[in-house]
C-alpha cells in the first residue's frame, strides 16, 4: 500500500467562495488524493465583502481550517472610487478602472494583507511535521507570505501556484513606489520556495527573464475547465432564427480596448453587411453601465442586449442558446472563458494578441477565428465569415474529445501531483505539463 502524503494548502479563495479565482484550489484539493496526496486547506473565515461573492458549498469531507481576517478595507477602497467615478461622471467622463486598480495597489502586498496573521497563526496549530509540502495559491499574494512563514518554521518544501503575474514588473508596465515594494517582496518569496508554477508558457518567460535565479525550478501547468460548462452529446447548434454572439464575466476595458468591437458592431450595422434583424450580441456580466454607455453611442441598442451577472443555471442557458462566443484576454494571461468555451464546443471569436492562446484554439476548436483586439476591419471580417457559416447551416458545436481529456481537472491534478512528488524528492525540475 503507497503511503498517502500530506499537503498544507494556503488558499484565500476556496469554496464557499465562488469567484473564478476558487476554481483552480476547489479541484486540486479535490482530485489530489487520487494521486497519493491528503490537502489540508487553510482558507479565509470572514471573506472581503466587495471583492469576493460566497455562494458556493464547502467540499464534503475536505480538512479545512479557517482563518481570520484582521480587517477589511474593501468599504473604504469602494468608497473612494465612487467618489472619484461620481466627479468623471459629473465632468462628462468616462468612468476609470484605472483608479480603482490604483487603489488597490496602495496596500502592501495586496488588500489581503490582514489576513496573513491569522492564517499563519492558524497553521502553526497544526502537526506540521506530519506534512510533506505547502503549497499556496495566488493571488493575493498575502497567502504567500504567510505560507513562506511557515516554510521558515518547518522547514518543508514550498510550492507558489501564480493563477495571475503578481508584479508590476512581470506585467512589463509602469511601476509606482508600491509596485516596487511588491516587486522587492515578490523577489523574495521567490527566492525561498522551491517551485514556482505559472499557468502559461509566456508568464514563465516573463518571470525567467525578471528573475533568472528561477531557471530549473519553473512549471507551467494551465487551468481547465470547469464541469458545469460542458455539455452534454456532441453537437449543438444554437439560435437558428438569429445569429447570436455571447460574452460573460469581467470585459477587462481597462486592460483591452472595448471600443474596436463595438465598432466592428456599428460598421457591419451601418454598412448593411449583414442583415441587421439577424445579428444578435449578449453582454452578460458586471460593468454593465459603462458597455451600455458604449452602446449607446453607436446606436446599438437594437442589436446588443446587456445583463448583469446572472445564476450559472441562467448563464449556462444564454451560452447554449448562443452560435458563437467572444473571447477577450489580456497578455500574459489566459482567460478560463478559453477552456470552458472550448469545451463546450462553441465557436469562438477570439480577440487576443496571445500566441499561446491562438495555439490552443487552432488545436482545438478549427471553427474559431483569432483577430486583433484592435483590429477593427479584422474583428469585421470576422464576424461576416462566422455569420455565412451560421447562415449555411455549417456552424456547429464540435466538442473535441482531446481536450476534454488534456483540459480536464482531473488531468491537470495529475500534472500537480507530478510537481509534488518531483518537489519533494528534490530532482527534475522545470518541466511543462
Amino acid at each position: 500500500m503507497v503511503k498517502m502524503k500530506k499537503l498544507l494548502m494556503f488558499c484565500y479563495y476556496f469554496p464557499p467562495i465562488s469567484d473564478v479565482g476558487a476554481i483552480r484550489s476547489e479541484h486540486f484539493s479535490k482530485y489530489l488524493p487520487r494521486f497519493g496526496w491528503n490537502p489540508t486547506v487553510i482558507t479565509v473565515s470572514n471573506p472581503m465583502k466587495g471583492y469576493c461573492e460566497t455562494k458556493g458549498d464547502l467540499l464534503p469531507g475536505m480538512p479545512i481550517v479557517k482563518a481570520p481576517s484582521a480587517f477589511n478595507p474593501m468599504p473604504l477602497i469602494h468608497l473612494s472610487n465612487a467618489l472619484y467615478a461620481a466627479t468623471r461622471r459629473f465632468l462628462g467622463l468616462r468612468e476609470s478602472y484605472a483608479f480603482f486598480v490604483w487603489l488597490t495597489q496602495l496596500w502592501i502586498p495586496d488588500p489581503f494583507m490582514f489576513w496573513i496573521p491569522g492564517a499563519a497563526r492558524a497553521a502553526q496549530r497544526l502537526p506540521l511535521n506530519r506534512f510533506d509540502a505547502i503549497y499556496a495559491s495566488c493571488s493575493p499574494l498575502s497567502g504567500a507570505v504567510a505560507a513562506a512563514w511557515i516554510k521558515k518554521r518547518s522547514g518543508l518544501p514550498l510550492i507558489l501556484d501564480f493563477r495571475d503575474p503578481m508584479s508590476r514588473r512581470v506585467l512589463r508596465g509602469d511601476e509606482t513606489f508600491s509596485d516596487l515594494a511588491r516587486y522587492r517582496l515578490e523577489k523574495q518569496l521567490l527566492q525561498y520556495c522551491d517551485e514556482l508554477i505559472l499557468v502559461t508558457e509566456e508568464t514563465r518567460q516573463r518571470y525567467l527573464t525578471a528573475y533568472p535565479f528561477l531557471k530549473g525550478r519553473v512549471t507551467v501547468l494551465r487551468n481547465g475547465y470547469h464541469d458545469f460548462f460542458k455539455f452534454r452529446g456532441s453537437a449543438h447548434e444554437g439560435s437558428r432564427k438569429q445569429f447570436r454572439m455571447i460574452y460573460s464575466g469581467n470585459f477587462y476595458h481597462g486592460m483591452v480596448p472595448s471600443e474596436p468591437f463595438f465598432d466592428a458592431l456599428k460598421h457591419i450595422v451601418k454598412e448593411q453587411l449583414l442583415p441587421g434583424d439577424r445579428i444578435f450580441f449578449h453582454y452578460v456580466g458586471a460593468s454593465s453601465h459603462w458597455i451600455k454607455k458604449l452602446v449607446q453611442e453607436r446606436d446599438l441598442t437594437d442589436y446588443v442586449r446587456i445583463d448583469d451577472p446572472v445564476p450559472r443555471e441562467q448563464l449556462r442557458h444564454y451560452l447554449k442558446a448562443s452560435n458563437a462566443v467572444l473571447l477577450r484576454n489580456y497578455t500574459p494571461c489566459i482567460s478560463t472563458k478559453l477552456y470552458e468555451g472550448i469545451a463546450m464546443g462553441k465557436p469562438l471569436l477570439a480577440t487576443v494578441e496571445s500566441r499561446e492562446v491562438e495555439t490552443i484554439i487552432k488545436s482545438y476548436s478549427p471553427q474559431s477565428i483569432v483577430v486583433s483586439p484592435t483590429d477593427i476591419e479584422g474583428i469585421v471580417q470576422a464576424i461576416c465569415a462566422l455569420y455565412r457559416k451560421w447562415e449555411d447551416g455549417i456552424l456547429i458545436d464540435t466538442i473535441s474529445t482531446e481536450f476534454l481529456e488534456e483540459y480536464s481537472w482531473k488531468t491537470r491534478t495529475k500534472r500537480l501531483a507530478e510537481v509534488l512528488d518531483t518537489v519533494t524528492c528534490s530532482n527534475g525540475r522545470g518541466r511543462y505539463v
